[in-house]
Order: C-alpha cells, then structure tokens, then sequence
C-alpha cells in the first residue's frame, strides 16, 4: 500500500484560482502583498494547503449588514 501524497491536500495557483472565482494575476498580487492565504514554496513552485486556505476565508467572514428600516 502506498502512503498517502502531502500534495493532494494543497492547490496549486492555477487551481486557487478557479476554486476562488479569481484570476492567477490576482492570487499572485496576493502573495506578493502578503495579504492572501499561507503558501508554500518548493523551488520554484508555489502551493497552498487547502486547510490554510479555508482558514484564510472564514478569518475573512464578514457578516451582512442589516438594511435600513423603511424609507
């Protein structure tokens, strides 16, 4: 039996991307304004690990505000 891949719990850009509804143009100015989810680095290659990315999102939540009462 094989032991299970660390890389099948981590996105690469390109599939941040389409997860997250956003261009890899936008994912990259995220990671080099150090404003986006953790990343990893090997070599040249960048990946993100899908639980630091959810954890990410939900540090982002923002909850709706309330409409105004009648006008």
């Amino acid at each position: 039996m094989t032991k299970p891949s660390p890389f099948n719990e981590t996105w690469t850009e390109e599939q941040l991307a389409e997860e997250a509804g956003v261009s890899l143009r936008t994912i990259r100015r995220w990671r080099n304004a150090r404003t986006g989810p953790p990343f990893i680095r090997l070599g040249n290659k960048t990946r993100y690990r899908i639980e630091a990315v959810r954890a990410w999102m939900l540090a982002h939540e923002q909850e709706q505000p309330r409409a105004g009462r009648g006008a």
